[in-house]
């Protein structure tokens, strides 16, 4: 089963169905801090393998900085992106 869990405006695994909070992905950046970002996708991970669904489909680098129209990344972006890759497959 897939879904985008990524926190956020957007984040449907509701505390009321029995999800606990979803830290977004603006706040993993930041805070740019890379033991928080593994603590807080590997939660997500955890709910989403809990209850038996084996792909989150959330982004992991989003471009929200509109003064970067050519997708640039920051920095923390480059840092923390792959982090939550790798804890997203564990």
């Amino acid at each position: 089963m897939t879904v985008d869990a990524e926190g956020g405006f957007y984040h449907r695994l509701k505390e009321k169905y029995g999800f606990g909070p979803a830290t977004p992905a603006t706040e993993m950046g930041e805070r740019n801090d890379l033991g928080f970002t593994h603590s807080a996708a590997g939660a997500i991970a955890a709910q989403l393998a809990d209850v038996g669904i084996d792909m989150n489909i959330a982004p992991v680098l989003d471009l929200l900085n509109p003064s970067k129209p050519d997708g640039e990344c920051s920095p923390a972006q480059l840092r923390l992106g792959p982090e939550r890759c790798r804890r997203a497959r564990s």
